[in-house]
Formats: structure tokens, C-alpha cells, sequence
């Protein structure tokens, strides 16, 4: 990546028989290409994949079969810059900037090569949950400038993932590759019908180094071309691009930190971690193509329900100016698609674990004094939002059908009615335990705001969880549990240690 919270992250897709790839990478199986954009730390199945190309040699029977690689050696990884060494002979190399990606071919002497362009690729979830993504439709077209160097352009639509949320593809476009372009079409049925499989094979090349340049937009074509030409001029080279990503990494991320041990592994652990923790959310301002607004935007949030009480508060004091953006940024997320999200993808709300946990973000922002040009008025009645109206089950979950959980709380009613969360709800439990964090989010705020009543409201609904526990539950010798109910208030009576969900 070329800095934190880039919108490319550029990197190997991986085929497996024995896992997903949910970032792209793993460490055994086959390369079957190397796209653009890519998620971290996900689980539950695997998003984006998309904006491709894999390098081929020698004699291509079918262009449109998939193709992939095993590695002849382990890939190579620094900041800013990636290397991968193909069984094929190929050695692909790779750097990034904000919106574009670099991809750099060697390939053997004496050999046919080629590269394939596929807007249909994408990361594939095998685990049969029905969240796997699935390619809808795409559009492609080609140039040649007046050297006969052909550029592409395209874009797609793809649907489901790791948050269940459709998107159209980042638009790539390609210039100045110095190949001869064969494009074939055909009909593939998919869960949409039948659609057309969209490949561009660019070959025989006559160098044995090949660079190319792409760019990514949300919004257009002529958008990700621009992205090129200003982030990757002609001239621009794989060190330059990895130059420019550690300088940047080193003065606005690892130098904010000092490792004062002289153990190396201690040190590769802090600084690899602190990497990560800045790979997302993604900083997608002015490439958002659901509203203009004079917010920042960031998308790609994953996700709360596991960061609002760990990295989310330290990007704070890391970085005071992106985590006041990423605030006011989840208050116009409210704005415009009426709720916040627990997590974030693709320009689309989900998934929910639990509660509402943006509720407790926003909360820790505001009694840590964050002002800025955070509006809390409106914050506040985000929070609200989330405390009172419960969510539409636009998107059924397959694993939790009954109730939404793309935002919000989806088992609101049971909250407001009973005061508890009852088995008609999976996670009854969780959601109850994360509710009562969410409503003592939102008095933390009323409080400070000076709304007395609501504050005394929210406080007391906090302590709902209460009407979860079960003093008479036991398990290894302990006694009192949190413990499910069914909707007439009875207890489930069952084992604490094998809760079946409840959890």
C-alpha cells in the first residue's frame, strides 16, 4: 500500500482447496491472479478480489478458462513493494500509490506471453454459506493510441461477500501496453442467468519486462484514467512508487512509536501490527458514488464489534486528524443511508455481530473530548437511531433470517418490550450483553449534552443484561450466567458450556 488507509491494496490472489483466501493471500496453493482490491482481517467469506490481471506463457487452448500458477519461491514483502516468482517463470512485481496500482512482468526468454484481463475474477468462497460473491455484469472496451499501444477500460457489478452487500468494481484502465489484444465472449450461467464472461488477452509480447499501470475509480472510466496519469506518470518506476510508500509509512505511522528493546522479534511484532491496524478503513473521499457531500468518507470498516475497544481508540492518539474524519464521517453515514455502521463495505452497511457498536465509537470520541468539526447534535441522533428504530431486513441474513443484520439492532422489539432479548433471536445473548453497552454509550452522551431525562433513560436500560442472568446456572463449580429466554421469560435450561448459539 502506499500509505495508511490507501483505497488500493494491491497483492497475489490465492486458490486453495483447503481455505479461503480472504485477504488474497495464503501461504500454500495456486496464484490465479493479482488484483487491486482487497480487504484485512475479515472472516465469514472473502470480498473484492477484483481489477485483475495474470501474467501466461506458452500456448493458451481456451483464453476464457481460469489460470492459475503455483510459486517456484516464496514471495518477497516490504513496505510499499511485492514480488512473486511463478512456476511458469514469471516474476511479478508490484508497488501501489493511493488509487493506481504498478504490475511489473519478467518473463522468460523464449517463451509465449501473455496476460489476461478478467473482469469475472474475483475472491471465491468455498465454504458453501451462501455468502460467497458472484460476478453480475461488466462492460469492456479497448484503444489504440496512434504508437499502436492498446489501453482498457471496464467496469463490473458483483454481488454478496463477506457483508452480503452488491458493488459495482472499481473501473481499471490500463495504457500504453505494448501488446496485440484478442477479446472473446461467452455465456456463463450464474444465480443472476445467463451472463457473459468478460476477457481480454493481451498477447504475444515482444519484451520480456512488461509494466503495467491501473487505475481504480468507484465513480467512472475516465476517473480511473486520470488516476493513472496523475499518481503514475510516464517515467514512473516499481522503486520510486516503494520509496515514496516508506517514507510516507515511516514519518505518518512506524515513527509514531519507539521499540525500546533490542528483542527483533518483539520489534517485528509491534511495527507489523501497527501496519496493519492502519490498512483499513479506507479513505474513499471523493470516490464515493452515493452522495456528494463535504464530509470525508471512509468505507471498508472492519469492524467495529472487534475494534472499538482496542485500535480504534489508539488511531486516535496516532492520528487524531483521520480519526476526527472517520467520526464525521460515520455521522453522514447516517445521514445519507440512515444508519451507522458496526461494519462497512463496498458502499454498503454490515455486517452486525452483536449491537450497534459505532454507538460506543462516537461515545468514546465525545467524552475524550473530541470537537473539531464534529456536529454532536447530529451524532447524538445517530446514536439515538440505533437505540430506538429498528432496522429493515432488506438483505436476509442466511444465518440470522429473522431480523436484520445489516445496521442497527435487529431485535430491537424484544428490547423495548421485555427488556431482554428472547430466543426468537439468534445471539439473544450477545445482542442482549452489546445492547446494554450501546444504551450506556448513548447516556455517556445524552449526560454530556445536558439531556437529563434521556440520559436517566439510557442509563437505566444499560442494565438490562441483568434479565439475561440466571444466579441458579452452574458450571464448573461457578454459579450465575448469562443464560438465554424464551419469549415467555422462562430460562432455557441448559449447559452454559454449550450454548448453541446463544452466544
Amino acid at each position: 500500500m502506499a500509505g495508511p488507509f490507501s483505497n488500493v491494496r494491491l497483492g497475489p490472489d490465492v486458490t486453495s482447496t483447503s481455505a479461503d483466501a480472504y485477504v488474497g493471500y495464503l501461504a500454500d496453493g495456486n496464484i490465479s491472479a493479482f488484483s487491486l482490491m482487497h480487504h484485512s482481517g475479515i472472516g465469514g467469506a472473502p470480498k473484492y478480489g477484483v481489477v485483475s490481471q495474470q501474467p501466461i506463457v506458452g500456448n493458451i487452448r481456451d483464453s476464457l478458462s481460469r489460470s492459475s500458477s503455483p510459486r517456484s519461491a516464496p514471495d518477497e514483502a516490504e513496505v510499499g513493494r511485492y514480488r512473486s516468482f511463478l512456476s511458469n517463470g514469471v516474476s511479478v512485481e508490484l508497488a501501489a500509490t493511493e488509487n493506481a496500482g504498478m504490475i511489473s512482468y519478467q518473463f522468460p526468454r523464449d517463451s509465449q506471453a501473455h496476460v489476461v484481463v478478467d473482469l469475472t475474477h474475483f475472491l471465491p468462497s468455498s465454504r458453501g454459506f451462501g455468502t460467497g460473491q458472484q460476478y453480475v455484469n461488466g462492460t469492456f472496451s479497448v484503444a489504440v493510441d496512434g504508437q499502436g499501444n492498446p489501453s482498457y477500460t471496464g467496469s463490473a457489478t458483483y454481488n454478496n461477500g463477506w457483508n452480503l452487500g452488491p458493488y459495482i468494481s472499481a473501473v481499471d484502465s490500463t495504457p500504453q501496453l505494448p501488446v496485440t489484444l484478442l477479446e472473446r465472449l461467452q455465456s456463463s450461467h450464474s444465480l443472476f442467468g445467463e451472463q457473459k464472461i468478460r476477457k481480454a488477452l493481451f498477447s504475444p509480447f515482444a519484451e520480456r519486462n512488461i509494466t503495467s499501470r491501473i487505475g481504480v475509480s468507484w465513480i467512472s472510466p475516465t476517473k480511473a484514467c486520470e488516476f493513472v496519469d496523475e499518481q503514475m506518470p510516464d517515467g514512473s518506476t516499481i522503486k520510486s512508487f516503494a520509496d515514496a510508500a516508506k517514507e510516507r509509512w515511516n514519518s505518518q505511522v512506524l515513527s509514531k512509536l519507539k521499540a525500546h528493546t533490542d528483542n527483533p522479534k518483539v520489534r517485528e511484532l509491534l511495527y507489523s501490527n501497527l501496519y496493519g491496524m492502519h490498512l483499513m478503513p479506507t479513505n474513499r473521499t471523493g470516490e464515493n458514488p452515493l452522495w456528494q457531500s463535504s464530509e470525508r468518507y471512509y468505507d471498508d470498516i472492519v469492524t467495529f464489534w472487534d475494534t472499538f475497544r482496542c485500535t480504534t481508540p489508539l488511531i486516535q492518539v496516532l492520528q487524531p486528524r483521520a480519526y476526527e474524519e472517520q467520526i464525521r464521517s460515520l455521522i453522514d453515514i447516517w445521514r445519507h443511508d440512515g444508519y451507522m455502521p458496526d461494519g462497512r463495505s463496498s458502499n454498503f452497511n454490515g455486517r452486525t455481530q452483536g449491537g450497534s457498536n459505532a454507538d460506543n465509537v462516537l461515545a468514546d470520541a465525545y467524552v475524550k473530548g473530541v470537537t473539531g468539526g464534529v456536529d454532536w447534535k447530529d451524532g447524538y441522533q445517530a446514536i439515538v437511531k440505533d437505540a430506538e428504530v429498528t432496522p429493515p431486513n432488506a438483505h436476509p441474513d442466511p444465518f440470522a433470517p429473522e431480523s436484520s443484520t445489516a445496521e442497527g439492532r435487529g431485535a430491537l422489539p424484544d428490547w423495548l418490550k421485555l427488556g431482554f432479548v428472547s430466543t426468537d433471536y439468534t445471539r439473544s445473548v450477545t445482542r442482549a450483553v452489546e445492547y446494554s453497552v450501546n444504551d450506556f454509550a448513548l447516556h455517556q452522551v445524552a449526560k454530556g449534552l445536558g439531556r437529563v431525562d434521556d440520559a436517566a433513560k439510557y442509563l437505566n436500560r444499560s442494565r438490562n443484561w441483568r434479565n439475561q442472568w440466571k444466579p441458579q446456572a452452574t458450571a464448573r463449580g461457578f454459579s450465575g450466567f448469562l443464560v438465554p429466554r424464551h419469549k415467555n421469560g422462562c430460562f432455557v435450561d441448559h449447559d452454559p458450556l454449550q450454548c448453541y448459539g446463544c452466544y
